[in-house]
């Protein structure tokens, strides 16, 4: 018996193990940077942040691939190592493999069929404890790859529903998103009503993101169908609306319901970034440079233009800049860290919004 080869396949089973349970099963995040799927990730990351450059031809397109191919690379790991484990673990027990003690390469051999449950049965440990092992590999292989099997459509679940929200954004807010034009759109109709319905639905979604994304971080990498948006580019549009409605608009005007919801949404939203933030250890990025206090009076001559009722004084800014300082340092820093950019807080007219376009306008 080896008592070194033992204990070290030992802790690489229970290690992996315990790494797998987390990330697939546990409904929760649990913290801690010693975690194998957490350091490929980090390190995977890190390699695209360095071969794609800020600004280079097809960026966001390239940075979409991180996100499924980290899964692929995760979850290969795992198998890598259960496979190494079980095969130290062979060679540690001593067990004898047709009579004679295997070699290393025999042992890992052995363990990769019977894990991947191929059946060539061309190898077969000795004795009860050699039975018994090869019957623990194999089931943990089947359950390895029924636990994957189901895993991945959950996945691919979550993102789809976070998608739907940020896709209807599109005729509501522009393309890409902003909050202020989000307000714009829905004024113009004097539609305070469905203001309020379409921030409530962004209440449940954010609560929905907080769960989904805390539970399957990777989700956080996926990136959206259109490089001009994101769902951190859709969530910031959101709070912006959501700070200019609560900090601009008089309490006693018509959209006092709305005022309220917004509350609700905010304090959802904010939640979810900050979350979300802490989990990637992602520390606060406070530079102010998203919205000057002239850029803030322009916005609200523009809007009274159009005919809506803002209000750009002292105490307007005032709340406004305690709201933006709950979120926009937490947003800033994860843009920072994904790639991902934030939106304006004012839309350019001469940006069509996605649904007004297409591949042929070019032709026409």
């Amino acid at each position: 018996m080896r008592i070194d080869y033992l204990v070290l396949g030992t802790f690489l089973v229970l290690f992996t193990l315990r790494d797998a349970f987390v990330s697939i099963l546990l409904p929760r995040t649990v913290k801690g940077s010693k975690r194998l799927s957490n350091r490929l990730t980090t390190a995977l990351w890190k390699c695209f942040s360095f071969l794609v450059k800020p600004g280079t031809k097809n960026e966001d397109q390239w940075l979409s691939i991180f996100g499924p191919l980290s899964i692929v690379v995760m979850i290969t790991s795992w198998a890598l190592v259960l496979i190494l484990g079980f095969g130290a673990i062979v060679l540690g027990t001593g067990v004898t493999l047709h009579g004679e003690l295997p070699t290393f390469g025999e042992a890992v051999y052995f363990s990769g069929v019977t894990f991947l449950t191929l059946g060539y049965g061309d190898m077969t440990l000795d004795g009860g404890l050699g039975h018994f092992l090869s019957v623990l590999e194999a089931g943990l292989g089947f359950g390895f790859l029924a636990i994957l099997i189901s895993y991945v459509p959950v996945l691919y679940q979550s993102f789809s529903r976070r998608e739907v929200l940020i896709t209807l954004m599109d005729a509501r807010a522009g393309s890409p998103p902003s909050g202020g034009e989000m307000l714009l759109r829905f004024a113009r109709h004097d539609d305070w009503d469905g203001l309020m319905d379409w921030l409530q639905r962004w209440e449940t979604w954010g609560a929905e993101l907080l769960e989904t994304h805390l539970s399957y971080p990777t989700l956080v990498m996926y990136r959206s169908q259109h490089s001009d948006t994101s769902w951190l580019c859709a969530m910031t549009a959101v709070l912006d609306a959501c700070s200019l409605l609560l900090a601009a608009i008089p309490p006693d005007h018509s959209c006092s319901q709305a005022r309220r919801q917004a509350h609700l949404t905010f304090a959802m939203c904010r939640h979810a970034v900050v979350d979300l933030s802490q989990i990637f250890d992602v520390r606060p990025d406070e530079r102010d440079g998203r919205l000057s206090r002239e850029e803030f009076r322009d916005f609200v001559a523009s809007m009274g233009d159009k005919g809506m009722v803002f209000s750009d004084g002292d105490k307007a800014w005032k709340t406004l800049s305690d709201k933006r300082a709950m979120y926009e340092p937490y947003v800033a820093a994860l843009s920072q860290r994904f790639r991902m950019r934030l939106p304006a807080w004012t839309h350019d007219p001469r940006e069509k919004d996605n649904w007004q376009t297409s591949a042929f306008d070019r032709h026409v």
